[in-house]
């Protein structure tokens, strides 16, 4: 199994965070309409109402 070679700073893990919240913010403020039953879902995503991508 492969183990990191040195650890992660806390400079470095906060920005990787940051990197990751931005786009799970960048998603959830895009929602589109899902072609099937018109409910707003998340792109790239299955509608959660009708189960249909």
């Amino acid at each position: 199994m492969a183990v990191p070679k040195r650890r992660l700073s806390r400079r470095k893990k906060r920005v990787n965070m940051k990197k990751k919240m931005r786009k799970i913010i960048n998603i959830l403020q895009n929602p589109v309409r899902c072609k099937y039953c018109g409910h707003l879902k998340i792109p790239h995503m299955v509608c959660f109402n009708c189960k249909k991508y």
